[in-house]
């Protein structure tokens, strides 16, 4: 049985004064199997993130040392190119200790319609945050980048071939993708956190 959140409003605000359990389990059991949807899919989106940005590191630091083993990087002439490499490692620890505390404080989803939904609810507030910390991490390397390119050229690791995807390429892709960002919390989430907690808000209300 397919329960709209419509109808669980509905059944909750019922003018019987009386609640429609078979609505409300139903509504239960969908909003359960979404928020275990939900948070699979940010697990698998970690473990992505992780995979990716350890091959990335791992061939830095083997690329950052020549053949006679002297270090081809150094912090003090390439401090903003090692920047911009931990950023990507600080929103990854930001966006996994935000899911492990959202599972610590939600051990009890599922054990009712209540809780359910309140986990819910902070579920779509952890993806609207998650939102914010990737569109920060787009900011910050979008006015990192011009530091990098001018490491890279007095350092003589890169020439004028760098300037245009650098300072021209990478700026569209960050807009794009922050307009992305934006249109899907503004048209998705921020919908649905404000209907959610409605609906928590009335199941406080009942209980």
């Amino acid at each position: 049985m397919n329960v709209s959140d419509e109808e669980l409003e509905r059944a909750w605000q019922s003018p019987r004064n009386s609640v429609d359990i078979d609505s409300l389990a139903a509504a239960q059991s969908r909003f359960f199997a979404d928020l275990a949807r939900r948070r699979r899919g940010t697990r698998l989106f970690l473990a992505v993130v992780f995979g990716t940005l350890a091959l990335i590191s791992v061939r830095v630091v083997l690329s950052a040392w020549r053949e006679d083993g002297a270090p081809a990087m150094e912090f003090g002439r390439d401090w903003a190119s090692l920047l911009f490499l931990a950023l990507p490692w600080v929103g990854l620890g930001l966006l996994a200790r935000r899911l492990v505390r959202h599972e610590r404080e939600h051990p009890a989803a599922g054990n009712s319609i209540r809780e359910t939904v309140h986990a819910l609810l902070d579920e779509v507030a952890m993806a609207r945050a998650r939102l914010k910390v990737v569109a920060g991490l787009h900011a910050a390397t979008v006015m990192l980048l011009p530091l990098v390119v001018w490491q890279l050229r007095v350092t003589g690791k890169a020439g004028d071939e760098i300037l245009w995807p650098a300072l021209v390429g990478w700026p569209l892709v960050a807009a794009v993708i922050l307009s992305l960002l934006w249109w899907h919390d503004r048209s998705r989430l921020r919908p649905r956190h404000h209907q959610l907690k409605a609906l928590w808000r009335e199941c406080e209300r009942k209980d």
